[in-house]
């Protein structure tokens, strides 16, 4: 299937109807609920998907940015339900991925899409937070030109699946209970790992979050 019909696939109604349920969600309308509704309805063609949410999806997110509110919005993956995983790499990017395979497909926006979206709509005098407006222009940029597209396998262990905890432990230093494995084991004794660190709590500022996790 073309990506040129893939967008007719994605009708201008949709898109829009869509949009304004990422704004809602996320609080405003700006460049990434463009771009990231655009792409989780890409995501879910690509992936003969029925309809959203699904039972069996799990998005990896790789921006802790408006992009990913704007593909929970769409999708209904959630980070408390755990069909959410947010990887902050800084990176315009997700992977939509089956759960019973691990079969899926990562779309990440290409470099300089933005700025000749931007261009296009300075042109005809519209407005980005003019939804009905901009939304035509964002939609009607190419599939392929606004994204690159390749397939995933990616393999979710017991504890990152959705369900009931699989493993819970104490930290042997603070005390506090670690669910799901996170916890290291430090000379034979279960450390969180804030502990492990030496902190009281993980913080930008310690840079905690700039590890794969």
């Amino acid at each position: 299937m073309s990506a040129t019909h893939i967008t007719r696939m994605i009708d201008l109604a949709t898109y829009v109807s869509r949009l304004r349920e990422a704004e809602a969600f996320h609080g405003h309308l700006c460049a990434g609920m463009y771009t990231g509704v655009k792409m989780a309805l890409y995501a879910q063609t690509l992936l003969s998907l029925p309809a959203y949410p699904d039972r069996d999806l799990i998005v990896v997110a790789e921006i802790d940015r408006c992009l990913t509110d704007a593909v929970m919005s769409v999708t209904g993956c959630r980070v408390g339900r755990r069909t959410m995983k947010i990887r902050d790499w800084g990176r315009f990017a997700a992977s939509f991925v089956r759960l019973p395979d691990g079969q899926g497909v990562r779309l990440a926006q290409r470099d300089g899409t933005y700025s000749q979206i931007a261009a296009r709509l300075t042109a005809a005098g519209i407005d980005l937070h003019d939804r009905d407006q901009a939304a035509p222009v964002f939609l009607a940029f190419p599939l392929e030109e606004h994204f690159a597209v390749r397939p995933v396998t990616i393999a979710f262990g017991p504890d990152d699946i959705p369900g009931k905890p699989k493993s819970k432990v104490n930290c042997a230093s603070c005390g506090e209970t670690v669910m799901d494995g996170r916890h290291l084991m430090i000379d034979g004794r279960p450390l969180c790992r804030p502990c492990h660190l030496g902190m009281d709590a993980p913080g930008p500022s310690e840079g905690s979050f700039n590890r794969p996790i």
